[in-house]
């Protein structure tokens, strides 16, 4: 019985004045299993019938990974291009491969990779103008040029693939996965500063499945079969049908949206002194789809929260509260009260 491990740190490459690339690469390779060996003998038939026994007998499992989870390029240039777009850019790549063979398995092979795109930014906040500041209690109440915030969106997929035969059995069984994801989120807000100060973000996701161009139906001599497709044609033909961007089939979809408020009404009846408001919504709605079971595998759903919120200074003169002149020391007591949340569950 033995176990063998090894995992090598390949490169972090950087420098000033210079393209930089940030990656980190790792191998990683084990072996465990149990290691005999069959006593000579003389006959060639013999010794093979011998070594067979000793292979049959033994588990062996081999794995072998290569990874670049994460790696961008940062080039130093002022440049829109560069600055705001491919610097902030992220990328990432895994692939692995695994064998193994036991006392029930003959063979069993296994190798899948999966890829990853995406892109975040922040907008600047300082865009924005006054257009009351003429009047005193609206003075400091902004109106952004552009609203939104921070805005990210990434994609990813994962295509594997398992091959194995069982000891005593005669056909081959393939297992198949090819899948895709991408996400899209912004965060918002309103005037501030202002009566209501509006602000909030949205989210959403989809995942979707490519398995079903793995393969392509063929015959020989009237006996049909699925025949495995190439890299190039899988991708050739998601791009022919308009799906290259939308990564295949959809299998689910989500999306949230939040809107927060703290409202100024505390300051016009003249008691923002003593306590302020807040105010948040939420809902989110996902739709799901198993292509396995037909019909019977859609599903959707939906939930919702509702929370308000009241935070009250208390104001003290000689700690006897709310005599002689007012006069206020936070006292740091919060009151709120959330709403009940409402959810329905996927229908089928």
């Amino acid at each position: 019985m033995g176990r063998y491990h090894a995992a090598i740190q390949l490169f972090t490459l950087g420098g000033n004045g210079h393209t930089e690339i940030s990656a980190r690469l790792r191998h990683q390779c084990g072996k465990s299993g149990g290691v005999g060996k069959s006593p000579r003998i003389e006959s060639d038939g013999g010794q093979r019938l011998a070594d067979s026994i000793t292979t049959t007998s033994q588990s062996l499992s081999i794995t072998d990974s290569y990874a670049a989870p994460s790696f961008k390029f940062n080039v130093p240039s002022n440049l829109f291009l560069f600055s705001e777009l491919i610097n902030k850019m992220t990328y990432g790549f895994t692939y692995m491969t695994a064998s193994q063979r036991s006392p029930t398995v003959a063979f069993q092979n296994t190798w899948s990779w999966n890829g990853r795109f995406t892109y975040a930014n922040t907008l600047p906040q300082d865009l924005y103008l006054t257009p009351f500041f003429f009047v005193d209690a609206f003075k400091d109440w902004r109106i952004y040029y552009v609203p939104i915030t921070n805005f990210s969106l990434s994609a990813s997929t994962v295509r594997s693939r398992t091959m194995s035969n069982s000891r005593g059995q005669v056909d081959t069984s393939i297992s198949r996965s090819f899948s895709g994801s991408r996400q899209f989120s912004f965060g918002w807000k309103g005037p501030e500063n202002g009566l209501l100060n509006l602000s909030g973000d949205y989210s959403i996701d989809v995942a979707s499945t490519m398995v079903d161009y793995e393969t392509m139906k063929d015959s020989i001599n009237g006996k049909v079969f699925f025949r495995q497709r190439t890299f190039s044609d899988i991708v050739s033909t998601l791009w022919n049908q308009g799906k290259f961007f939308t990564l295949g089939n959809k299998t689910s979809y989500s999306q949230t949206m939040n809107f927060n408020t703290r409202p100024r009404i505390t300051e016009l009846l003249g008691v923002s002194q003593f306590t302020s408001l807040s105010f948040r919504y939420g809902v989110s709605y996902r739709w799901q789809y198993e292509p396995s079971q037909g019909e019977r595998g859609k599903g959707t759903g939906w939930a919702n929260s509702i929370t308000f919120g009241i935070e009250l200074d208390s104001v003290y003169v000689g700690g006897s509260p709310y005599s002689g002149s007012l006069i206020k020391q936070r006292a740091g007591r919060k009151h709120s009260s959330t709403a009940a949340t409402h959810a329905r569950t996927p229908r089928r």
